[in-house]
C-alpha cells in the first residue's frame, strides 16, 4: 500500500492535488475566520478615528456569512475528499481518518451555525438587528424586565408587537460583533420573546425626533 509523502517524490498529479488541497484548506479557514479578522480591522479603524458603516462594505453581515458559508462548504468538500481518498486506498486507521473526520466535523457545525442566524435574519432582514440591553437598562430603568441578559443580543421584528431575541450564553463567543448582524453561535444562545423592546424602540425613535 503506497502513502502519500513528499509532494516533490510524488508522482505530478498526486503532488498537485496534495498542493491544491492545502491551499482550499488555507482559504477555508481564512474564511471561517472572517468575523474575527474583520473586527479586528474595525477596532483598528476605529483607533485611527475612521468612521464605520455597518451597514455597507466588508462591515455588512451579508460578507460576513457568504464567506462563512463558503469556508464551510470548501471545509466539508476537502473533509469528505480525503475520506473518500483513505476509503478507496484501504487505510482505515485512526490515525489517517481523525483528523478529516475532526475537519468535517468543525465545518459542518458551522455551516449548521451560520444557516442557524440567516433563518433568523433573513425572512425580514429590514427589520433585525442588535441592541445593547445592559445600556439600555441603565438608561431606562425597570423598563426591561423580559430580557433575562446583558450586553450585546440580536433582536428580529423589533419595529412588529413582539420582537425575538437570543440571549447569549456567553459574550465572549460572538461573532461580527461589529456587524448589522452579529453571529451567536447555536447552542450558545438562548431564545425568546419581549413586547418591552418594541414599546422602548418607538419611544427611542420618538424622543430622537424632538
Amino acid at each position: 500500500m503506497r502513502r502519500l509523502g513528499n509532494p516533490s517524490t510524488l508522482e505530478p498529479t498526486q503532488a498537485q492535488i496534495i498542493r491544491l488541497t492545502s491551499v482550499a484548506l488555507a482559504i477555508s479557514n481564512l474564511l471561517l475566520l472572517s468575523p474575527v479578522i474583520i473586527e479586528m480591522a474595525v477596532l483598528s479603524a476605529l483607533s485611527n478615528g475612521e468612521p464605520i458603516n455597518v451597514y455597507q462594505g466588508f462591515m455588512s453581515s451579508d460578507y460576513i456569512y457568504w464567506m462563512m458559508g463558503a469556508g464551510s462548504l470548501i471545509g466539508i468538500i476537502l473533509a469528505v475528499k480525503n475520506l473518500l481518498m483513505l476509503q478507496n486506498q484501504g487505510d482505515h486507521s485512526l490515525s489517517a481518518t481523525f483528523p478529516p473526520t475532526i475537519s468535517l466535523l468543525c465545518a459542518g457545525f458551522f455551516a449548521l451555525v451560520v444557516a442557524d442566524s440567516v433563518l433568523f435574519y433573513y425572512p425580514n432582514k429590514e427589520d433585525t438587528g442588535s441592541i445593547n440591553v445592559g445600556l439600555l437598562k441603565e438608561i431606562y430603568p425597570g423598563k426591561i424586565t423580559q430580557i433575562p441578559c446583558d450586553g450585546m443580543i440580536p433582536i428580529k421584528d423589533a419595529h412588529s408587537d413582539v420582537a425575538t431575541y437570543r440571549c447569549p450564553k456567553n459574550q465572549i463567543i460572538i461573532l461580527g460583533r461589529m456587524s448589522s448582524q452579529p453571529l451567536v453561535p447555536w447552542g450558545n444562545y438562548t431564545e425568546g420573546k419581549s413586547e418591552e423592546i418594541p414599546i422602548l424602540i418607538k419611544k427611542i425613535m420618538a424622543e430622537a425626533k424632538k
